[in-house]
């Protein structure tokens, strides 16, 4: 019953909009009574509700992340909370993060290709996110779709990144170029991405834990750099 409640909710508010579309007087101080100030102009009620949509959607949010930690802990359960993602995007469009989990969510509950479309429309309504591209190029490499996986990591480089970073990305570059054994181009990532961890490495601002692990990192890095470099070679 409860996840009948959210859709419900939607379409009165979306009906009331529709109902609510009506004539607004915009007539400037003092221009009552006539004058050229006056008129009427049509108002999309929706319009008027853009802030309050987009409140309902981090409401919902928050909401759905409360269940999260509260009582299911692992997304891989979770399928039951699409529904909110869904409303969540329906009355925002641009919020991102309900674009990313949803698409894992629904891909995990074996639901591959809808998991796939829904990330879709999330680029198409933020094409310049860079995490639902990167979303979207890890769901294709999951799905042995390399060269799709690929296009889609190389889209997410230089766009907006918050929920990923760049190592993320490259990481997927020098994956499904392997996968594709375009040791070249995979030689290529790698050794930028060794690049950026060094750097990362140079800065004195770095914690502890994370300078340890970017320690491992270089150092495997530079293995499997070695391992491409003769892979390529010996093309």
């Amino acid at each position: 019953m409860r996840r009948l409640l959210l859709p419900l909710l939607l379409a009165a508010l979306l009906a009331a909009g529709a109902l609510l579309q009506v004539p607004l007087r915009r007539t400037p101080p003092g221009g009552e009574g006539g004058g050229s100030g006056g008129g009427l102009a049509r108002v999309d009620f929706l319009d008027l509700l853009g802030g309050v949509r987009q409140f309902v959607a981090y409401s919902l949010w928050v909401r759905g992340d409360r269940i999260h930690h509260g009582y299911y802990g692992t997304i891989t359960k979770e399928a039951e909370l699409v529904p909110y993602y869904e409303i969540i995007t329906m009355m925002d469009p641009h919020f991102v993060d309900a674009y990313y989990v949803a698409g894992e969510t629904i891909y995990r509950a074996g639901r591959e290709q809808e998991a796939i479309d829904f990330t879709l429309k999330g680029i198409e309504n933020n094409p310049d996110s860079g995490d639902l591209h990167a979303a979207l190029a890890d769901l294709y490499l999951r799905e042995g779709r390399y060269e799709e996986a690929r296009e889609q990591y190389r889209a997410a480089l230089g766009l907006d990144l918050e929920l990923v970073d760049e190592g993320f990305v490259m990481e997927g570059i020098i994956a499904t170029c392997v996968a594709l054994e375009d040791y070249g181009a995979a030689v290529q990532a790698q050794r930028s991405l060794l690049g950026t961890y060094l750097m990362r490495l140079a800065d004195p601002a770095v914690d502890a834990d994370l300078r340890a692990w970017l320690v491992r990192r270089v150092n495997s890095l530079a293995g499997e750099l070695a391992s491409l470099e003769k892979r390529e070679a010996g093309r």
